[in-house]
């Protein structure tokens, strides 16, 4: 019984501890990062100019300051709102250049190699849009930007932020011109 209490005192101060870390981190880098994210900036300049498609298939590296923050921020409202704000930008300039959006893991071992810097917007996207912890954590079989724009059409309370939803209404009238 004494081994019980010793390690329930420890779980409870883990937590508590783990909690207070959280609070700490400012979401600011997340908001700019998620706010100023032109998706595929230069390949949109080359496709323009050359008509290539070859380009924009996945999320950005983040600096260390937004990685911090995606890796230890708790997942509020507004976390959730810069993961999939930065997934819909990216989701409409696929569409855009290519008619279609891609899946996003590359091919890669995102089990083994999902806190590298380079899959922490992935990461975070799949934790927001997994519906066990199997898919939180490994995301699905494909995952595509696109589950931004269904993820938002199940949860409407994000189309309040004006950002979400003027690229939401613009992708929208884009898919409308397609004919999708």
């Amino acid at each position: 019984m004494k081994k019980f209490i010793v390690i329930m005192l420890a779980l409870v101060t883990i937590y508590i501890v783990s909690n207070l870390k959280f609070r700490s981190i400012d979401i600011t880098p997340l908001v700019k990062f998620s706010d100023n994210y032109v998706p595929c900036d230069a390949d949109y300049n080359r496709f323009k100019s050359q008509g290539t498609t070859e380009f924009c298939t996945e999320f950005p590296s983040v600096p260390a300051d937004v990685k911090k923050v995606i890796d230890w921020h708790p997942h509020n409202e507004e976390y959730k709102k810069c993961i999939l704000l930065i997934a819909i930008k990216l989701y409409n300039r696929q569409f855009e250049m290519n008619h279609q959006t891609y899946e996003l893991r590359e091919g890669k071992s995102f089990y083994w190699n999902r806190f590298d810097s380079n899959n922490s917007i992935l990461r975070a996207y799949s934790e927001i849009l997994g519906e066990n912890i199997g898919r939180r954590k490994l995301g699905g079989e494909f995952i595509n930007p696109s589950m931004a724009v269904n993820y938002i059409e199940k949860h409407p309370e994000y189309l309040k932020y004006p950002e979400i939803k003027d690229i939401y209404n613009f992708s929208d009238s884009l898919s409308n011109q397609l004919g999708k």
